[in-house]
């Protein structure tokens, strides 16, 4: 295949994304913590940052084979899994928090793992859910 199919390709795929996170849009505007050096050989959460709001498309994975909920000594909690997919341009890093529908969520894990985004057709961002007071 050559180089320029390869960028057709690519270009064709962030147009499909495009189409695809304007059929069920959110507007995400995540929080960072910045970490600040204590002194001690560790860190602590600086005063937070709010990003630039951005739109992605919120994906719940409905887990047919568990449970939805786990059972503990201190009540049930919810365990389901949740993905944001965004175009390569996104601006998010692990650790980001944000608020949406009444429900804190931090981001866990972000996909592709690669610092040369200009070369990826998407961004997907693990996500889960925060019990955290407002």
């Amino acid at each position: 295949m050559s180089a320029s199919s390869n960028a057709l390709e690519l270009k064709l795929r962030r147009r499909v994304l495009d189409a695809y996170i304007a059929a069920d849009p959110v507007t995400v505007s995540l929080v960072r913590y910045p970490r600040v050096d204590d002194g001690a050989g560790a860190w602590r959460k600086g005063t937070p940052v709010n990003v630039a709001p951005q739109i992605m498309r919120l994906i719940p994975y409905k887990r047919r084979l568990t449970n939805l909920t786990d059972h503990t000594a201190d009540g049930d909690i919810p365990n389901v899994q949740y993905s944001l997919v965004a175009t390569p341009g996104v601006d998010v890093k692990r650790w980001d928090e944000w608020f949406y529908n009444g429900t804190w969520f931090k981001v866990m894990g972000i996909e592709p793992k690669t610092q040369i985004r200009a070369l990826a057709d998407r961004v997907t961002i693990l996500i889960e859910i925060r019990d955290k007071e407002i």
